[in-house]
């Protein structure tokens, strides 16, 4: 980027940088530069798909772990005049819940949403948020439960906060991205 002195006692400096600050203000405000960034979150996203680990094993989990493939790869965006949302709705559909107890079904009509489950966790191991509660029996350890005149004990997925952590990412590298865009895009 190229640095000038400006000169705000003579007429033509001034109408010089108030034409730079116009154009600078038209940059941030445009639809390419709001890609340009959700692009740059989305990029982070792919990697910190890396990070989700394991969720368990075993036949009753074959479904949940085809989910976590899908939102991987459903990271979306969405760009308004003066806004950028990011995020993932990919849900585990009721008629997927095959090792959910029918009783527990019943709660959610319009399945659970993976990206809940991923970021805040489930059980003992998540993490209670103001709209996702988890531990809700109060188990002190981990819990059993029978499917298929088996016994089964888990205590739960512990969050991931895959969003979380792109806040964070962003907050580290927002001038980086600003000053990468400026450069290309800006003919200074």
């Amino acid at each position: 980027m190229s640095n000038y002195v400006y000169d705000l006692s003579k007429e033509q400096d001034v109408k010089k940088l108030f034409k730079e600050l116009t154009n600078l203000e038209t940059l941030f405000t445009s639809k390419k530069f709001k890609n340009y960034i959700a692009n740059k979150c989305l990029e982070e996203l792919a990697k910190l798909n890396n990070t989700l680990g394991s969720f368990g094993q075993g036949e009753e989990h074959d479904v949940f772990l085809a989910k976590i493939e899908e939102y991987k790869r459903n990271h979306k965006k969405e760009i308004g005049d003066d806004y950028i949302i990011i995020f993932n709705d990919t849900t585990l559909e009721q008629s997927e819940m095959t090792w959910v107890n029918e009783n527990t079904k019943i709660h959610y009509p319009e399945g659970i949403s993976i990206a809940y489950i991923i970021e805040y966790g489930t059980g003992l191991l998540g993490t209670s948020q103001e709209d996702w509660q988890v531990n809700v029996n109060n188990h002190a350890s981990s819990w059993s439960y029978k499917k298929d005149n088996r016994l089964y004990r888990t205590s739960g997925i512990s969050g991931r906060f895959i969003y979380g952590k792109l806040l964070e990412i962003i907050k580290l590298n927002f001038e980086k991205w600003v000053n990468e865009y400026i450069e290309r895009e800006v003919d200074w």
